[in-house]
C-alpha cells in the first residue's frame, strides 16, 4: 500500500468516526427530546380539575332602601372552600325592568366565571323560585 492509499484510507476511517460519533449525539438528543414530549403526552393524559359553585342568590335593600342582588361562588379546595360575593345594585331606568337584581347578580357571577375560564357542568333544579347550586369547573392552573 502506497502512502496516498494508506493515507486516504485513514481519512476516511476518521471521516467515519467522526460521523458515527456525531449521528449518536444526535439521536441521544432527539431521544431526550421524544422523552420529554412523551412525558408532557402522559401528564396532559390525566389532567388535574378545580371546582366551584355558585350556593346561593338573594336580594335585599341596603340602609338607603336600595335593591342589591348577591351571588355567592365557593371555590372548592382541599383544605375547605374560598367564598366570594358577586354584587348588583339596581339601577333606575334599567334597560331590562323585568329581570331582578337577583337575576342581574346570578348572571354577573356566571359571566365572571365564564371569563375566568369556567366551565358550568351542572345546575341543580330550582325549588319553589329559589336558585340552587350552579357548578363549574376548569382546569387547575
Amino acid at each position: 500500500m502506497n502512502k496516498k492509499s494508506f493515507l486516504l484510507a485513514s481519512v476516511c476511517v476518521m471521516a467515519t468516526l467522526i460521523i458515527s460519533r456525531a449521528a449518536s449525539h444526535i439521536s441521544s438528543a432527539d431521544q431526550s427530546v421524544l422523552a420529554k414530549q412523551a412525558s408532557e403526552t402522559q401528564s396532559s393524559a390525566a389532567p388535574k380539575w378545580e371546582y366551584c359553585a355558585i350556593t346561593s342568590v338573594v336580594e335585599h335593600s341596603d340602609n338607603i332602601g336600595k335593591r342589591k342582588g348577591m351571588a355567592v361562588i365557593h371555590y372548592f379546595q382541599a383544605l375547605g372552600s374560598r367564598e366570594e360575593v358577586v354584587e348588583v345594585a339596581s339601577e333606575l331606568g334599567k334597560k331590562y325592568p323585568y329581570i331582578s337584581v337577583r337575576e342581574e347578580a346570578k348572571f354577573k357571577a356566571i359571566a365572571k366565571l365564564g371569563d375566568e375560564g369556567w366551565e358550568m357542568i351542572l345546575k341543580e333544579p330550582d325549588k319553589d323560585l329559589i336558585i340552587t347550586n350552579i357548578y363549574f369547573k376548569r382546569r387547575k392552573q
